[in-house]
């Protein structure tokens, strides 16, 4: 094997080592990213559902009703 190519086969190996490490970070920051988006929206939904059947609500605004109705 010549010297050129031992050169060739360690950048192949270093490339194949850095792309194997870029896939798995970018698998790894998806799945993360999807956990986030369901842990916010989950914590959004027990914010609003705590205000509106909370007694804090009442002290904020007077239209408890009118925010609790579904828009048409």
């Amino acid at each position: 094997m010549t010297e050129a190519e031992k050169l060739f086969n360690q950048v192949f190996k270093r490339w194949i080592d850095r792309q194997s490490f870029i896939l798995s970070f970018r698998v790894t920051s998806d799945q993360g990213m999807k956990g986030a988006k369901e842990q916010i929206q989950a914590e959004k939904v027990g914010f609003v559902n705590d205000l509106i059947q909370g007694g804090e609500y009442d002290k904020i605004s007077s239209t408890k009703q009118a925010f609790s109705k579904k828009p048409s």
